[in-house]
């Protein structure tokens, strides 16, 4: 008997939590490694400015408010208690959370679904977007299991939420709800710990440790259990709400720089630090990479961390392309890795990442794996060069203004902070084309041009052309005579090879 209760105590155990799997515990996710219209994001900078200066304004004002009517409190010791409450910096935090809407409200105001949330692009909404949320079909989390997991379903679909952009940041709704109530909860037990003694940092380290390890955790109800996922992104954004309400009465450190307080007490009321104001650009320094779910991954469990890790590198082209830009030069290995590292720490401290660099889905590594280098690159073409991963090379195309022609444009940028000088470059041929004619003089090899750079400096690119077309269009027309090439046909044919010409000319008609 007393083995069957035992092993009944172990169902009821584990019953319990396959439940607690089950419920929607606020636990939300973001798609981040699907970003196909995320360069649509209109930037909601002013709307995050306008959230927190204004809870900030209505605290101060309603604080105040208590301040003079506690003044009037006739029985001196009600009234000199009442007012060193109001002084107190827990309940000047307190105050301002309670301005805030909610963590839950917060998210679904960001995702439209509640009132009072950012208002849309009063111009050009085909190509301007608040929030973007990928396809529940084909978004990261969509994958068949190994094993039946009833999260899968809260992961990809119900909990789902959306990318926006702050103040150049790229972050999930979910970040905002816990900015606001994971941090405050955390200032809550920094309020504690420096009410025995404890240093400020001391008190943020208990707090971070909290929120690591609590019931109310990431490794517990807000990610681990409901999820199976522990957020680095959204521990960043627990440690910067937390340091958002320290700073309301004590200075902080934010993105490595000095801030002073918020408010500070004038004559028995508090005042506004000129940096509150709505345009500062305060407001802005509250936010950081470390929110951006691909810059900062998660650590996922084993079940489906390959899975993420193929997705990712899958849409690798459209990562290089969200966080390279315009920039050439960004489009290397080494500048996502600077970006990667930046995201260790936040500027020095710890928040509660976690993860080795072989168990997270890290930029650098899936979109400038051997799996995802084309994908990254966008290349049509094989290159070689001759210093490794301190160039960044990739071929983009573009139709020639003549039928069946295409240009190639092989694009070479130097990320790093020296003068690379004398150095080559072998462009490999796609299958079954044929060669016209080379912007820039270059040795022809079989289905190959190999150029040479004599010197690129540092941070910048060049760009070198090729116009090729297909067989099938008919025989290569000789275009120039300035300087005539020679290569071997990629079909077999009894006639002369075709020639090609260094034909500058031909190239500025296309740009």
């Amino acid at each position: 008997m007393r083995t069957i209760g035992t092993i009944s105590r172990w169902w009821i155990t584990l019953g319990c939590v396959w439940l607690l799997s089950c419920v929607p515990l606020r636990a939300h996710e973001v798609d981040h490694y699907q970003v196909t219209a995320a360069d649509k994001l209109v930037d909601l900078g002013d709307y995050w400015n306008e959230l927190l200066s204004s809870a900030v304004a209505r605290a101060v004002e309603e604080l105040n408010d208590d301040l003079r009517f506690a003044q009037k409190i006739p029985v001196a010791t009600i009234r000199d208690s009442r007012i060193a409450h109001l002084q107190r910096p827990s309940t000047v935090a307190s105050r301002v959370h309670a301005e805030l809407p909610s963590s839950f409200v917060a998210i679904e105001q960001l995702e439209g679904l509640l009132p009072g949330g950012p208002a849309k692009p009063q111009v050009d909404h085909e190509t301007q977007l608040v929030r973007y949320k990928s396809s529940h079909l084909t978004g990261a989390y969509n994958h068949l299991p190994y094993v039946p997991d009833p999260r899968q379903f809260i992961r990809g679909a119900l909990l789902r939420c959306s990318l926006v952009k702050m103040h150049g940041v790229y972050l999930g709704t979910d970040k905002v709800g816990h900015f606001i109530g994971m941090g405050h909860l955390n200032y809550q037990t920094y309020a504690a710990a420096r009410s025995l003694g404890c240093s400020q940092d001391e008190a943020c380290q208990r707090a971070r440790q909290a929120s690591q390890y609590g019931p109310l955790s990431e490794w517990a109800l807000l990610g681990g259990i409901p999820s199976g996922l522990y957020s680095n992104a959204d521990m960043a954004a627990n440690y910067c709400g937390l340091k958002f309400y320290i700073n309301l009465t004590e200075p902080v450190r934010l993105r490595g720089c000095d801030y002073p307080p918020l408010l500070t007490l004038d004559n028995g009321e508090w005042r506004l630090a000129p940096h509150a104001a709505r345009e500062s650009s305060y407001w802005a320094m509250l936010l950081c990479p470390h929110f951006d779910e691909a810059l900062n991954p998660c650590y996922y469990e084993f079940t489906f961390r390959h899975h993420l890790r193929r997705k990712a590198e899958q849409n690798a082209a459209q990562l290089v392309a969200l966080y390279a830009g315009n920039e050439p030069w960004k489009r290397s290995k080494t500048y996502f890795t600077q970006l990667v590292n930046e995201c260790r720490t936040y500027y020095g401290e710890e928040y509660g990442r976690v993860g080795s660099d072989e168990s997270l889905p890290l930029l650098d590594q899936v979109c400038f794996s051997v799996g995802a280098a084309e994908a990254a690159a966008a290349p049509a073409v094989a290159i070689d060069h001759q210093h490794g991963d301190r160039l960044c090379c990739w071929v983009k195309e573009s139709p020639s203004a003549a039928r069946g022609e295409r240009c190639l444009t092989l694009m070479v940028t130097n990320p790093t902070d020296e003068v690379l000088s004398d150095f080559s470059i072998r462009q490999q041929l796609p299958e079954q084309a044929q060669l016209l004619a080379v912007e820039q003089p270059a040795a022809l090899g079989p289905a190959s041009l190999t150029w040479r750079v004599r010197r690129l400096a540092p941070h910048s690119y060049c760009e070198l052309r090729a116009l090729v077309t297909e067989p099938e269009q008919g025989e290569v027309q000789q275009v120039s005579h300035e300087r005539v090439l020679s290569r071997t046909s990629s079909r077999p044919s009894s006639t002369q090879p075709p020639r090609v010409a260094y034909a500058p000319q031909r190239f500025a008609e296309l740009r």
